[in-house]
């Protein structure tokens, strides 16, 4: 069985000289949440590379043996030196969700996708033209007449692979190929977001009715650990029922409804919170509704209930005001 991972590795093929580094370090220069996936080499480090960065320089014995053991997903041999493409860093990029870019060749493609179908996305980076290859050939990377005319003869095999390609980018300039690669960052991102979340489960949900009890010289009716009456209920129901059946806790009797003092705003048969509190968490939501109720008498109250001053509470701002206005009605 094949493993999803949540991040997307996009490699650049194309043949040389099409611009595929200088596209790439565009883009990395411009978008920080996107980073170059090294590859491994035996080769010497040349000026302006940095460990970790374009490549892992290690020793051939070292490379040698990581073939021996399978930890390559492929390598080639390039003017006498070792080329390949880790297995377990880019498995654990995968895993975290990481976005990379990496310029390799067609079988170093074909091997990660191998590996990866779900999560590495193939860009082509292809020239205007061949004549447009043989001039950047000549001035940007400054090769002689014998290296242009044996990549001139790769280019029809190379072109060749770009209907294999999940893009194509015609580079003929920068600005707009580098805009392109990261239209199709943009776009491979927006096509997995509905299935990442079908992935997820759902972030459970907690909500707790509190309905605060006061009477007229501003104490709160609290147990003895200054617990307030709560009782939880589904989101698809009435939060105020909840409320009354958290009043009838500590009332002598069923409280009035009128004795809530949002009761005169109640529309449709729902009575409004005072407040609702978010106590959520990351991996938990979770709010809280307030109910204030007056009562009449501290008479009223069962026994294992107290009255606490309404100042030694730790109370949301907006319960503790809507606690000291005056009551809309008589209450019970």
């Amino acid at each position: 069985m094949v493993s999803t991972y949540p991040g997307i590795l996009f490699t650049l093929v194309g043949p040389a000289g099409a611009g595929k580094n200088t596209v790439m370090e565009r883009v990395l220069a411009t978008h920080e949440n996107v980073r170059q996936f090294p590859t491994m080499t035996t080769r010497s480090k040349r000026t302006g590379e940095f460990e970790g960065r374009q490549h892992y320089f290690i020793s051939r014995e070292r490379f040698e043996t990581m073939l021996s053991q399978d930890e390559l997903l492929e390598h080639a041999i390039v003017h006498g030196e070792y080329y390949g493409m880790p297995r377990a860093p880019l498995e654990t990029a995968l895993r975290q969700g990481e976005l990379l870019l990496a310029d390799v060749d067609m079988l170093g493609t074909q091997a990660a996708r191998a590996a990866f179908p779900e999560n590495v996305v193939l860009v082509f980076v292809q020239p205007p033209s061949l004549s447009a290859l043989v001039e950047r050939m000549r001035e940007s990377r400054g090769e002689n007449e014998a290296q242009i005319g044996r990549r001139l003869l790769r280019a029809p095999s190379e072109m060749a692979f770009a209907p294999l390609c999940d893009y194509i980018i015609t580079n003929e300039e920068l600005d707009h190929a580098a805009d392109e690669l990261v239209a199709i960052i943009t776009a491979e991102l927006a096509r997995r977001i509905p299935q990442q979340l079908a992935e997820q489960p759902p972030r459970p949900l907690c909500i707790d009715a509190c309905s605060v009890i006061v009477y007229h010289d501003q104490a709160v009716a609290t147990e003895g650990n200054l617990t307030l009456p709560h009782e939880t209920f589904a989101i698809e129901s009435m939060p105020h029922l909840a409320a009354f059946q958290a009043a009838a806790q500590v009332l002598t009797h069923a409280p009035a409804e009128n004795a809530f003092t949002t009761a005169h705003e109640a529309t449709d048969g729902y009575i409004p919170p005072v407040y609702v509190e978010d106590l959520s968490t990351a991996s938990e939501d979770h709010f809280r509704y307030y109910y204030v109720l007056r009562i009449t008498s501290p008479a009223d109250i069962l026994p294992g209930y107290r009255f606490v001053d309404l100042a030694s509470m730790a109370l949301p701002d907006t319960v503790r005001d809507a606690i000291s206005e005056p009551a809309i009605s008589d209450g019970m």
